[in-house]
């Protein structure tokens, strides 16, 4: 006896694939909008283009002037906080050849999906350790 898929269910399925078009649509048009912008600048004063990274936000930059680095605020909260983010939002073009590799990497890889019937059993099983070193759960 096979079950049918709930309606529910497939009207979920339908909002969320219309939330993730909607999302792309968005984070292209902000693309082509900081193009726009970048542009323009280019246009008024080329010598403003030759910066690498993009601006720190004014939260960020607060962080920077809280507390003391050997306590953990300072230097060293803003260089923590700052580490979390991608070097994409960091700067506007890979600086080094190695980040060409990965640059824009979540763009592809959001759109691979799991294997269902994958080969990570036999080789956790195969090549991880089963007394802790190198083996992961």
């Amino acid at each position: 006896m096979t079950s049918k898929p709930r309606k529910e269910g497939l009207k979920i399925n339908a909002l969320q694939a219309l939330k993730r078009e909607m999302e792309e649509k968005d984070k292209e048009k902000k693309e082509k909008d900081s193009q726009k912008k970048l542009e323009e600048k280019a246009k008024t004063d080329p010598d403003s283009l030759l910066v690498e990274m993009r601006p720190v936000s004014p939260e960020t930059k607060k962080v920077l002037y809280d507390g003391f680095s050997a306590l953990g605020g300072g230097r060293y909260a803003y260089l923590q906080k700052r580490k979390l983010k991608a070097p994409e939002v960091k700067y506007e073009f890979p600086i080094t050849s190695a980040w060409e590799v990965g640059w824009r990497l979540q763009d592809c890889v959001s759109q691979q999906k799991p294997e269902n019937f994958g080969r990570t059993r036999v080789i956790r099983d195969t090549f991880y350790r089963p007394n802790g070193i190198l083996y992961k759960h």
